[in-house]
């Protein structure tokens, strides 16, 4: 998603100016599903076409965390179904997979 973007939908939400907390941290090796936060949920409901190609997750996949980008803090790398590596994505958009979900 565009930076200007992003900064735009953090105005109207009125979240802009307020601190900014840790990213939360996911272990390397950790199975995650995409979770978006809810401005990314938002984007991707009105940009179908540019969808597939910012955000090539489905809701209901499975995703490899190959761990936190070094020097980015709060991107992860992440392996798709098809073997691809995707990287450069925020921690907030995953969630670790619970055991018995597997």
């Amino acid at each position: 998603m565009r930076r200007e973007r992003v900064d735009e939908l953090l105005r109207q939400s009125g979240e802009r100016g307020k601190s900014v907390k840790k990213p939360k941290t996911i272990p390397p090796m950790t199975v995650v599903k995409f979770t978006p936060c809810k401005y990314v949920s938002e984007w991707i409901d009105s940009h179908s076409k540019e969808r597939e190609v910012e955000y090539p997750f489905t809701y209901s996949g499975h995703y490899l965390c190959l761990g936190e980008i070094r020097g980015m803090s709060g991107h992860i790398a992440v392996v798709d179904e098809e073997g691809r590596i995707r990287w450069a994505y925020h921690t907030e958009d995953f969630t670790p997979v619970p055991k018995d979900e597997l």
